[in-house]
């Protein structure tokens, strides 16, 4: 019964020792987001940005000139607007 408890031990401990090297070294081999160039106009993905708005005649504008402000060129038109 001793034995048994104690290559559990070990092999616990030779798991987490393992665990934590992988942590140490493994984390050095992902990029930093400030190491990756930007993408350029014609690599950057299409997205569509949809705002649910009902009964906001009045708020629309700001809203649509909030979206436009986040740096991402000329957002089209479409729906209602």
């Amino acid at each position: 019964m001793q034995t048994l408890l104690l290559l559990a031990a070990v092999s616990t401990l030779l798991f987490y020792l393992y665990s934590a090297l992988e942590m140490a070294f493994g984390s050095r081999t992902i990029a930093k987001l400030e190491d990756i160039p930007p993408l350029t106009s014609s690599d950057q993905p299409k997205v569509s940005v949809v705002i649910a708005a009902c009964n906001e005649e009045r708020g629309i504008e700001q809203g649509y000139g909030a979206t436009e402000q986040c740096g991402v060129g000329e957002l089209p038109r479409t729906g209602y607007a």
